[in-house]
């Protein structure tokens, strides 16, 4: 019986850390969306705002973790320059 409580509370735990992003996860979408960027190059002006937009509420989450959590800022950034190197 106890075993049987255990694993909808595991579930939780399970699916909860998935739900933010990690420091090299925010830094893969960071650059992923640089590249999307520049594919997309021959967009319209209205295409490019609406674009922008959608890469802005996708690492939303990522900004606002950096803004509170230095320490997730430093990994994040670290992530990032190690990303953009290759």
């Amino acid at each position: 019986m106890r075993n049987l409580l255990l694993i909808p509370i595991f579930i939780f735990l399970l699916g909860s850390c998935e739900s933010e992003p990690s420091a090299c996860d925010c830094a893969q979408m960071t650059v992923d969306a640089i590249s999307e960027t520049f594919k997309n190059t021959n967009i319209s002006q209205e295409e490019g705002k609406k674009l922008y937009k959608q890469i802005e509420e996708r690492l939303a989450p990522c900004t606002a973790k950096s803004e509170m959590d230095d320490i997730f800022k430093k990994e994040f950034e670290t992530c990032l320059k190690s990303k953009m190197k290759k």
